[in-house]
């Protein structure tokens, strides 16, 4: 039951109780109950069941009233007890008055356990009232104080509400160059962002912002500036603990330089790898198990291997010594622990050619410092061991100098007179030792370093401690000079030295290599300005040229500097038709990274030239694009060149297809000769034969020995024609007096059975020694024959002229005839099979033939073969010799 139930019940109970005590005094009085029973009984009845439901108040009140009738009972009792007139009055004003007395006290008695209760409870209140004062306080100065904290903070904070920038500090206002918080707040944090990073980073910072994320996210972009600038920074959002979930706190740390410091590593970690790569000593990068992972040049020459490959994956022990393994073994264990040292080992190549090495082991560690490698510096000390042995007898003061270095290492006094110099200087300069004992060391210095020499010497005696160094040119034995790299330290107040030492390098090759690599770079320009294709570089976005080879001016027939003086001339002289491909080409290249198309250009006096044009394109390590790097080749040539092989091509296959018709023809030419002939007189041979045989076998036919002589005379004359006809054909296919008298006898035998055979007279001019390679006479005797074989079938002529003529330079063929000429034929003249035979033999000898019409009538053929291709080859004059 709550308070206002109990309340509500209290009143009722207040108001019932004296109205109850009025109504059993009024009854006792009506019903003249003071009769049978006394008075007091039901008085202090009343007064009880007044007191149980009113409360102490209404039961005094109650009991008053009793008390008051008592004593009107009493008073009247004696009178004879009745209401009268006169006390009436006084017992209404009495009952009245006790009820009023009941029904007021009654609310206050309520009020005043209502005012206990409220009591405890606004003691209460004010308690949690004035706990929740006091954390509004301190909440209040702690927002405050970290809203303070937050603005002198140098990292860039902004805290996001609602998906608007709320808070802003003053470094990010420097970050993003704003002059009043005014730019940034209320803002969206996606317009801070360069455009390609709004979409991608929406979803994970729109996760954040909707609350369905809790996990802080960061991530590397770009920042837009209000003045357009982008920066690379590192983005770190945060949601705060809201309910709503539509906070959270982005910082900003600007990493770009980091990225540049990244690069400049890159470059030295890759300057350094070349570095080592040129270092004379051998360097080994191991893993931890000691098998060879790296190996620098050096170190391939050491173990005399053949590349990188061959020696990776391969144990260091295996090149090592096997009485110095289990030295080298622990020394790795020891680098392992973290402990580097320095051992000297004898080691053998793969061609097992043994040296010694000294071999400085560190360990390479991660980050966390854990051991992840071994480097192996070694350097060959096998002269300085041989040394060791022919001078073990030596001061100890010096021993530990031989041991440093196989260089040549000299002690001086304070003027430079030597007091020792180690074994070394026999490889370097070619002096022993003993002889430059007490020489002064200048006298071996080129007289152009003699001043830097000195200088050098007076700075290491001032600074003691201080290494000086200087590269020197010193005399060898031999006269030569080495350039020598000199380092210097002051130990005059050593008692075990006592004097200047310096170590010295022969740097002789490192110089040479150092003048090669300028005069190669001079090569590599006079290369490239002397090269017929033209060697250009521009920029990608509006092909600003930034280098063109001289070569341009002949390729393109304009000067060089017309390209820089107007950047679209190389487009302006792409033929129109090719563009528009042109154009498309060098539109992909930042997709595939190159290029290799060909086009044509459009040169200053109109002629057109086929160019080859090849580009790469050249990016940064965050493959941002530089430049463009291309050449472009005249292919003009090379294209006619390929016309003409096309046009070559197409006519061997005729000439083939003709050739193939043509052995035919000839095939079945001398197969009708053979038949008809050959195949007749055979015929007739073997009919004579088998008649002499009847008659030798009938003896009877013995006795007219006249007819059998007859017989065979007959039989000897038709083996004659025989021969004849072989000899004819065998002629016609190759003749003999080619091979036995050489190309005039042949030539002229063939002139006199060609007219013999066709009626046409020939005129021949012919000198009267001529000494040919066997292959051109041939081929010079075949284009003869051809012309001669053309000049019967197709030209009618009665009259033919051959011309043979030489000098020291071309042998030229001549065949002429007075015939109808080429009009009635001259287009298809060029693709006949004895025109395209005759120009397939000129090609092979390298000479030229030519057919054309004669003005007073006829053919001429002409045949120019150079007489360097037709003389004997040396190897037959020396057997001929």
């Amino acid at each position: 039951m709550n308070a206002q139930d109990s309340n509500a019940n209290l009143g009722v109970r207040q108001f019932l109780g004296p109205l109850l005590a009025v109504c059993i005094v009024a009854a006792l009085e009506l019903t003249r109950f003071d009769q049978i029973c006394p008075p007091p009984i039901p008085l202090v009845l009343a007064v009880l069941i007044a007191s149980y439901y009113s409360g102490a108040i209404a039961g005094l009140c109650s009991a008053l009233l009793a008390i008051g009738y008592l004593y009107f009972y009493y008073t009247g009792a004696n009178a004879g007890w009745v209401l009268s007139d006169n006390n009436l009055p006084l017992f209404a004003f009495a009952s009245v008055a006790a009820l009023a007395a009941a029904v007021l006290t009654g609310p206050q008695q309520r009020n005043l356990e209502q005012a206990k209760r409220l009591g405890t409870e606004v003691a209460v209140l004010q308690g949690q009232l004035q706990e929740r004062r006091l954390a509004e306080g301190a909440l209040r100065h702690s927002e405050e104080r970290y809203q303070r904290l937050a603005q002198l903070l140098p990292v860039p904070m902004v805290a996001v509400e609602r998906s608007r920038i709320s808070f802003v500090n003053h470094a990010a206002m420097q970050l993003f160059g704003a002059t009043a918080r005014e730019q940034l707040l209320g803002r969206s944090p996606f317009d801070l962002l360069q455009g390609e990073y709004q979409v991608v980073l929406h979803e994970s910072i729109g996760q954040l912002l909707s609350g369905n994320a809790d996990q802080p996210i960061t991530v590397e972009r770009n920042i837009a500036r209000l003045n357009g600038e982008f920066l690379f920074v590192e983005i770190h959002a945060a949601p705060i603990g809201q309910s709503d979930g539509n906070a959270l706190i982005l910082t900003f740390r600007d990493v770009g330089n980091q990225y540049r410091e990244l690069e400049n590593l890159r470059q030295t970690i890759a300057s350094l790898r070349d570095a080592i790569d040129k270092q004379p000593d051998a360097v080994f990068m191991l893993s931890v198990d000691g098998r060879i992972v790296e190996v620098n040049r050096s170190g391939v020459l050491t173990l005399e291997a053949d590349s990188v490959v061959s020696l990776q994956g391969r144990p260091m022990l295996e090149f090592v010594l096997p009485e110095h393994r289990q030295n080298l073994g622990d020394l790795f264990k020891r680098v392992l622990q973290g402990v580097a040292g320095t051992i000297e080992i004898e080691a053998a190549g793969l061609e097992e050619t043994r040296y010694w090495l000294e071999c400085s082991v560190v360990p390479l560690r991660e980050a966390n410092q854990r051991i992840v490698s071994i480097m192996v510096g070694a350097r060959d000390i096998t002269r300085r061991k041989r040394a060791e042995r022919a001078l073990r007898t030596s001061e100890q003061r010096f021993r530990a100098l031989v041991e440093m270095s196989s260089d040549m290492t000299l002690i001086m006094d304070g003027q430079g007179a030597i007091l020792f110099a180690s074994p070394s200087v026999v490889g370097i300069l070619g002096y022993e030792p003993a002889y430059l004992l007490g020489k002064s060391t200048f006298d071996i210095v080129h007289h152009d370093d003699r001043i830097t020499a000195h200088s050098a010497l007076r700075d290491t005696i001032a600074n003691p401690g201080a290494v000086r160094r200087a590269e020197l040119r010193v005399r060898h034995r031999d006269g030569s000079w080495r350039m020598l790299d000199a380092v210097g330290r002051a130990h005059l107040d050593s008692a075990a030295i006592h004097g200047v030492v310096v170590n010295c390098r022969d740097i002789t090759d490192r110089k040479a290599a150092e003048d090669a690599l300028r005069d190669s770079r001079e090569r590599l320009n006079g290369i490239l300005n002397s090269l017929d294709d033209v060697v250009w570089s521009s920029t990608v976005k509006d092909c600003q040229p930034l280098y063109v080879s001289p070569s341009a001016e002949a390729v393109y027939g304009r000067p060089v500097g017309d390209f820089f003086a107007r950047p679209s001339l190389w487009f302006d002289v792409v033929h129109p038709e090719d563009k528009q491909r042109v154009q498309s080409t060098v539109a992909q290249i930042l997709k595939t990274g190159h290029y290799d198309y060909e086009y044509r250009i459009i040169r200053p006096d109109g002629s057109i030239r086929w160019l080859r044009d090849r580009a790469r394109l050249v990016t940064d390590s965050f493959r941002n694009p530089l430049r463009l790097d291309g050449i472009a080749s005249d292919i003009t040539d090379l294209k006619k060149a390929g016309s003409a092989l096309i046009e070559s091509r197409e006519r061997l296959r005729t000439f083939a297809r003709q050739l193939d018709a043509a052995v035919e023809e000839e095939r079945t030419h001398i197969a009708r000769e053979l038949h008809d002939e050959l195949g007749q007189a055979l015929t007739g041979m073997k009919m004579d034969l088998a008649w002499m045989r009847r008659r030798l076998d009938d003896k009877t036919g013995l006795r007219d020995v006249s007819i059998l002589h007859k017989k065979i005379g007959a039989t000897g004359e038709l083996i004659d024609s025989t021969i004849a006809v072989v000899r004819r054909i065998a002629t016609r296919l190759r003749p003999t007096l080619l091979d036995n008298l050489g190309l005039i006898a042949a030539m002229e035998e063939y002139a006199g059975q060609f007219s013999e055979r066709t009626g046409v007279k020939c005129e021949l001019m012919l000198p009267s020694e001529l000494v040919l390679d066997k292959a051109y006479a041939s081929g010079v005797f075949r284009i003869f024959q051809e012309a001669m074989t053309n000049i019967a079938r197709h030209s009618g002529a009665d009259k033919a002229v051959v011309n043979l003529r030489h000098d020291k330079r071309n042998l030229v063929l001549e065949v002429a005839d007075n015939g109808r000429g080429m009009e009635e034929s001259s287009g298809a003249i060029t693709q006949r099979l004895g025109v395209l035979g005759m120009r397939e033999r000129a090609q092979l000898m390298g000479g030229v033939l030519n057919v054309h019409a004669r003005k007073q009538g006829g053919t001429l053929v002409r045949l120019i073969v150079p007489m360097a291709a037709a003389h004997p080859a040396k190897e037959d004059e020396q057997a001929c010799a």
